[in-house]
């Protein structure tokens, strides 16, 4: 399932690339990110990394399968990337593998979902409304897995 979601997604994605840009504008200075690598933003993302992956691993030794799912669904809202870790490190021992993968799965998902509704908050409406449609599209075939578990 997710070698097939990740082609699907590349796919559109490339597809999507290849349009023609219709306003055709140049990115303004206010526009442009800031440096992701300066201190300040290096030491906070740390911090949420550390916590975040705690959080994980204690909801998944005490909280049991709910607990967890719940967790990830959340997680995906903020940062999926301490959550994956820590389900990675924890599969087996304080998670059966099964429930950490459902838990990757449904916080991926949600994370799609959080990504399309930060475009279409923040893009010019058609963009946003492409991405929320075609990343809640992506996050529907990402749940669909968990059907069957």
């Amino acid at each position: 399932p997710f070698a097939s979601l990740a082609a699907g997604a590349v796919l559109v994605g490339w597809l999507w690339s290849r349009r023609p840009d219709d306003a055709g504008r140049q990115p303004q200075p206010a526009d442009l990110p800031s440096n992701p690598l300066e201190l300040r933003s290096a030491l906070l993302f740390g911090v949420l990394f550390l916590v975040l992956m705690a959080l994980s691993r204690a909801v998944a030794g005490y909280a049991g399968r709910g607990g967890l799912l719940g967790l990830a669904a959340l997680m995906g809202l903020i940062d999926v990337d301490p959550f994956v870790v820590g389900m990675t490190q924890s599969a087996g021992s304080s998670a059966p593998t099964e429930t950490a993968a459902a838990a990757v799965l449904l916080a991926a998902s949600s994370n799609n979902l959080a990504k399309g509704a930060y475009v279409l908050a923040w893009a010019d409406r058609r963009t946003g409304w492409r991405s929320l449609l075609l990343l809640a599209g992506l996050a529907l075939l990402g749940v669909l897995p968990l059907l069957s578990m």
